[in-house]
């Protein structure tokens, strides 16, 4: 049915936005921010580099996602007083 094509679609699209993050992770720590490219993230995360811009802006826009996941799971667990 056409509900289950596009709950495995958003599945899909989670799993590879998953994979680019984990991707640009490695990368970022590995090479720093400037020494990043969106193709060696592509290639790390096994994706090209299209799909990458289909998740995010730029490169500022995928380094502002992970860092502001990782604030967010500091701060659940030590809260600002």
């Amino acid at each position: 049915s056409g509900e289950a094509n596009i709950k495995n679609m958003t599945k899909r699209q989670t799993g590879k936005n998953q994979a680019i993050v984990d991707a640009a992770k490695i990368v970022f720590i590995q090479k720093g921010y400037a020494g990043t490219s969106m193709d060696l993230i592509a290639q790390e995360a096994k994706v090209s580099k299209i799909t990458i811009y289909k998740h995010f802006q730029n490169k500022a826009d995928l380094f502002n996602h992970i860092m502001k996941k990782h604030c967010e799971k500091i701060f659940q667990y030590a809260p600002i007083i």
